[in-house]
C-alpha cells in the first residue's frame, strides 16, 4: 500500500533528504507536474469530488518528505482542472496540461465519456494517462492505448462476483438496468457473459439503458417491472446507482438488487436512497467496509490511515475515492522506479512490476492495462448501518 513511493522516500532517510544510503548526494530536483482532469461539476461530480479528496490526501503525504526520483528528490505540483463533466472541456484541458506545464502524466476521473475523449489525447501525445474509471474500452485495444492505464476493476470480474452470489439465490430471472455509456456497455456485455457460464438456470428478461445526468427513472424502471424479474443488476456509476434503486421501489419492485463497483460511494447510503438500496449486494475493495481486521501488515496500515483520514475531513467514506489517491501514487511510484521523467520509461515503470495501492495490488502489463487484480475485490451488502462485507 503506497509502497513504492514510501520506499522511494525512506531511502532518502532521516536527514533534511540530503543524502542518501551509502553517501550518495541527493539533491532537489523541480516539482513533478501532474495533470488532474475531473468532473467536479456536472453529471460526474460524485465521482470526481471524491477522487479529488482522495488526490489531495494523498498528495499531501507524498509531499511530507518529497520522492526520490535518481539522485535527485522532488515534490508532486498537482493541477486540477474541472471538466464540467463534459467531453469538450475536457479535452481542452488535457492539451493545455500536456503541452503547457510538461506534466509527467494524467489523472482522469468521472464519467465513462470524460475518460474516453482524453484518452486518445494521451496516446496521441504519448503521456501516461491513469484513469479512475471502471469502463473496460478506455484500455482496450492495448496496442492503441499503450499509455493509458485503468485503476478501477474489470466488468468481467465484478459481474462473475455479482452472478456468482446471485445463483446462491433462489433468483433465476434477472434484468439490467445500466447507463447508456462506455461503463454500461461493459457492464452488459460483462453479465451477460456472466449469466450464460453459469449453468444455474438463469435467464436475461430484460436490459434497459438508462441516460447519464438525468434524475427520472422512473420509465426505466417501469419497463424493468414489467418483464417480472426475481433480481435487478444495475450498472451505473453515482449518483445513477441510487436513482435506479429508488426509481425500481417506486414502481413497485421488491425483488433483489445488484450493483457493480461504481455504486460504493456515500451516495447509495444517503437518507434519500438507503430505503431502496437496502439489502443490495455490490463488488468493491475491502477498504469500503473500513479495516475490521488487525492491523498488522503496511498496507493495512494505509489503509486504515487512509479511511480515518477521509472520514474525518469530509464524514461518510467513498469507496470512489480511493482510485484517485492510488493514480497518484501508482504514476508518481512508476516515475520512482523508472528514475526519469521520460514518458516512456515512466510507462514502461507502470508495467514492470506490481503495485500496491488502497483498492488491492495492481498488475499492469504489455497486453493487460486494466491492473486491479481479482483476489482486491470482496462482496458487501447495504445494511442499517453501511456496507457489510459477505464470506
Amino acid at each position: 500500500m503506497f509502497g513504492t513511493v514510501a520506499t522511494a522516500v525512506a531511502a532518502c532517510g532521516g536527514r533534511g533528504n540530503d543524502m542518501m544510503a551509502g553517501s550518495v548526494p541527493v539533491s532537489r530536483g523541480p516539482d513533478l507536474v501532474v495533470g488532474a482532469c475531473l468532473d467536479i461539476t456536472g453529471s460526474g461530480a460524485t465521482v470526481g469530488t471524491a477522487q479529488q479528496r482522495g488526490l489531495q490526501i494523498a498528495l499531501d503525504r507524498i509531499n511530507q518528505d518529497g520522492v526520490l526520483v535518481g539522485n535527485t528528490t522532488r515534490r508532486v505540483k498537482l493541477l486540477v482542472k474541472d471538466t464540467g463533466s463534459d467531453p469538450g472541456t475536457a479535452v481542452a484541458a488535457a492539451k493545455q496540461m500536456i503541452s503547457g506545464n510538461q506534466a509527467v502524466g494524467l489523472i482522469v476521473g468521472g464519467a465513462a465519456t470524460t475518460t474516453g475523449a482524453i484518452a486518445p489525447v494521451a496516446e496521441q501525445a504519448g503521456v501516461p494517462l491513469m484513469a479512475t474509471g471502471f469502463a473496460d474500452d478506455i484500455v482496450l485495444p492495448t496496442l492503441q492505448r499503450r499509455f493509458v492505464f485503468r485503476l478501477g476493476p474489470s466488468a468481467s470480474d465484478v459481474a462473475a462476483m455479482l452472478i456468482g452470489h446471485l445463483v446462491t439465490t433462489p433468483a433465476k430471472r434477472v434484468a439490467v438496468l445500466a447507463t447508456t455509456d462506455d461503463h454500461g456497455d461493459s457492464g452488459l456485455t460483462a453479465v451477460k457473459t456472466a449469466v450464460e457460464s453459469s449453468h444455474a438456470g438463469l435467464s436475461t428478461v430484460a436490459t434497459v439503458r438508462i441516460p447519464v445526468g438525468v434524475s427520472d427513472y422512473s420509465a426505466q424502471a417501469h419497463q424493468i417491472v414489467s418483464a417480472s424479474p426475481d433480481a435487478v443488476v444495475i450498472w451505473g456509476v453515482a449518483p445513477a446507482s441510487g436513482l435506479a434503486a429508488r426509481a425500481l421501489a417506486q414502481a413497485g419492485y421488491r425483488g433483489r438488487l445488484y450493483f457493480d463497483a461504481g455504486a460504493a460511494s456515500e451516495d447509495t447510503l444517503s437518507a434519500a436512497n438507503r430505503s431502496s438500496t437496502l439489502g443490495g449486494v455490490l463488488v468493491s475493495p475491502s477498504i469500503l467496509g473500513g479495516v475490521t481486521v488487525a492491523v498488522t501488515t503496511p498496507d493495512a496500515v494505509a489503509q486504515q490511515n487512509y479511511f480515518e483520514q477521509y472520514t474525518r475531513l469530509f464524514g461518510a467514506f467513498s469507496g470512489l475515492s480511493i482510485y484517485g489517491a492510488d493514480a497518484l501514487d501508482v504514476l508518481i511510484g512508476a516515475v520512482s522506479r523508472a528514475a526519469s521523467t521520460n514518458h516512456l520509461k515512466i510507462r514502461n515503470g507502470l508495467e514492470s512490476i506490481p503495485f500496491d495501492g488502497l483498492a488491492g495490488e495492481y498488475k499492469f502489463q504489455t497486453i493487460q492495462h486494466g491492473g486491479l487484480q481479482t483476489d482486491s475485490l470482496e462482496l458487501f451488502q447495504i445494511a442499517q448501518d453501511g456496507w457489510v462485507q459477505l464470506t
